[in-house]
């Protein structure tokens, strides 16, 4: 009996060693499909982690295009209301050197009357004769007058133009 039990016993050592064997294959599967999770997680991680730096550079770009895009909008803003102020300013200029060139004009119609005012006086003068000789001289002076007003409205209606 103790042969029997003898070969009996041995096959049981070659069935647990094909067992071990075939348990060592899986557990090496196993470790092998661990560390390719492993492997694949940790790419994962780096995979995040560098969206997420970039996401953050991206934040901050915006954030300064954003400000940027304020400013222009602050200095369009600014040179709007100056451009607005300057048209105003232009068209009171405008206005005002109208109502000059009015005062001019009106201005140039008495001193052309005064010179011809002048001129009538001068001719009266002559005609009244010895009696009339003082109206020379002050339609003289009335001549230059009209003169010196003609001289000053040229260099009125030059700066007017």
């Amino acid at each position: 009996m103790f042969i029997v039990i003898g070969e009996s016993v041995q096959p049981v050592p070659e069935k647990n060693n094909k067992l071990i064997i075939q348990l060592n294959d899986v557990f090496e599967l196993i470790s092998n499909s661990a560390y390719d999770v492993y492997k694949g997680a940790t790419h994962n991680v780096e995979s995040a982690q560098t969206v997420t730096e970039k996401s953050e550079v991206t934040i901050r770009q915006s954030k300064k295009s954003q400000k940027a895009a304020d400013k222009s909008i602050t200095l369009m803003d600014g040179i709007k209301k100056e451009v607005v102020q300057l048209e105003k300013d232009m068209t009171e200029l405008h206005e005002n050197s109208k109502k000059i060139k009015l005062i001019s004009d009106t201005l140039q119609d008495i001193a052309d009357r005064t010179t011809i005012l002048a001129l009538n006086t001068s001719i009266e003068a002559n005609k009244a004769g010895d009696a009339g000789a003082g109206f020379i001289v002050i339609a003289q002076e009335i001549q230059n007058l009209a003169e010196q007003s003609a001289k000053s409205l040229e260099g009125i209606n030059t700066l007017n133009r």
